[in-house]
């Protein structure tokens, strides 16, 4: 994705490097209106064309359908993992809803996982379906990593 920021392609670059130090996880925080799910999609493009199967996790309809745009935009295979969305397995990267993945108990194979809003990362259902992918690295995204409970 030729069409990022500047500070978009920063944050990517930071991100990278912090996985390369050995960093299991990573929050990325960028504003309301950034580009988070813009600047997610051209991650899960790079992780594609490197041969890895990502998931990208939201809680919202219209995250999820955004991202999938996205990234069938610039070529990246996408299914959807979502009620009533046409599902493509084989797809290397599966946009899916929080809620879906927890009332099938499914969990697709992932190398790397998004996962947006990720100041929701303690919830049970967030903590049930990342407990299933122990060896994938996780980036974070929100625009407001403090939690007002503290957590």
């Amino acid at each position: 994705m030729t069409d990022l920021r500047p500070y978009q392609r920063e944050l990517i670059k930071l991100t990278r490097f912090a996985f390369a130090a050995g960093a299991g996880s990573v929050c990325m925080q960028l504003g309301t209106g950034g580009g988070k799910t813009h600047t997610a999609a051209a991650m899960l493009a790079d992780c594609s064309r490197a041969g890895m199967r990502s998931l990208f996790l939201a809680h919202l309809d219209t995250l999820v359908s955004d991202t999938h745009r996205r990234l069938n935009a610039h070529g990246v295979g996408a299914g959807f993992v979502q009620a009533g969305r046409p599902s493509d397995p084989t797809a290397p990267v599966q946009v899916a809803s929080m809620q879906t993945l927890l009332a099938r108990g499914t969990r697709p194979p992932a190398d790397f996982i998004i996962l947006d809003e990720c100041h929701r990362s303690e919830a049970a259902g967030v903590r049930d379906i990342l407990s299933a992918y122990p060896n994938a690295g996780l980036l974070g995204l929100t625009a407001t990593p403090q939690r007002g409970d503290g957590q």
